[in-house]
């Protein structure tokens, strides 16, 4: 009985580990069905691919970009320095034509520069990679393959300071833009519509929706007291209330970096850089350093000059005004 019974549990261990063996190894068609349905971009000549971001398949399969081009949410890239718009990403100064896409690649090694104006949706003639910065999609130090669309004009346009780029309140402006991915750069955290460092955004310090006050910036994901700015920050984000003063913190302007436009000679338009006019007025250096304005009412005509090293530019009729303490 013993010998018998050692020959069915031998029996039934070799079909157990057969019926194993042969689940494991599925036929090939549902090999490769399996892996079909595990790929969650497209399966291009049995490779899965991302046809939003593969030079080899930009956009479908087969379609190449050119040699030392990238692939940005399916359309090729074109070099771009940090200073060109979207404008030039266009290609005609006059077309603006809505929902048309484009696509630049942000070298990593760069000149610093380039003006934004506006805040998710901007003027066509920002500069799409420090505006690409500006809205969380790629940094300064790491650039990336940036796609833009096209927008139509609008009658104006909200500055504000992000990710560490400042971009200036506008007017009406003829064209706009926007930054076309569902992807925040590493560091970013997705607010609603928003890509943000949280440990810096005014409008999301340390969780998204909390608003830092007018006279406050985030530092560390905490708001504090003092407007950290840079050389392109103006009066604009405050109300024009006569006597009211502002404290605005100025970083060390680097040597080739380009400061924002200053307009009369003191009083300024609320539109001017702070931080350069300061300079013109004599209370501040290139070094940096914090800078106490006061609000003032508009006048009917801002002169120009030169002083330290700064020349303003005249303008007529503004709203506002401020004087550096």
């Amino acid at each position: 009985m013993k010998l018998v019974r050692s020959l069915l549990v031998a029996l039934l261990f070799v079909a157990c580990t057969r019926e194993r063996d042969e689940a494991r190894k599925l036929p090939e068609r549902e090999s490769r069905d399996a892996a079909a349905d595990s790929c969650a971009g497209t399966q291009c000549q049995g490779v899965c691919v991302d046809t939003r971001s593969s030079p080899e398949h930009c956009g479908g399969c087969g379609h190449a970009c050119a040699t030392d081009t990238g692939c940005a949410e399916g359309i090729c890239t074109t070099t771009s320095g940090w200073h060109a718009s979207a404008r030039q990403a266009i290609g005609d100064p006059v077309a603006c034509v809505a929902r048309a896409r484009f696509a630049v690649r942000c070298l990593a090694e760069h000149e610093l520069g380039g003006s934004v104006w506006g805040t998710d949706v901007y003027t066509d003639d920002s500069s799409v990679c420090q505006a690409a910065v500006h809205a969380g999609h790629i940094t300064t130090s790491a650039g990336g393959d940036v796609a833009i669309e096209i927008r139509p004009g609008l009658p104006a346009y909200r500055g504000s300071l992000r990710n560490g780029v400042t971009s200036t309140s506008y007017g009406a402006w003829r064209c706009s833009f926007s930054i076309l991915s569902n992807r925040c750069a590493e560091g970013s955290t997705r607010c609603a519509s928003t890509c943000t460092d949280l440990h810096a955004d005014i409008a999301n310090c340390g969780a998204c929706g909390h608003v830092c006050g007018v006279d406050e910036s985030c530092r560390s994901g905490a708001c504090v007291p003092g407007l950290d700015g840079n050389w392109l920050t103006n009066a604009t984000r405050w109300p024009c209330t006569t006597g009211m003063k502002h404290v605005v913190r100025c970083p060390p302007l680097a040597s080739g970096i380009p400061f924002g436009t200053v307009y009369g000679s003191g009083p300024y338009t609320d539109d001017s850089s702070i931080c350069a006019a300061a300079v013109h007025a004599g209370r501040l250096t290139k070094a940096g350093g914090d800078v106490t304005i006061e609000t003032r009412p508009g006048l009917p005509k801002y002169p120009a000059s030169t002083a330290h090293g700064v020349t303003t530019t005249p303008w007529g009729s503004w709203s506002c005004s401020y004087v550096v303490k």
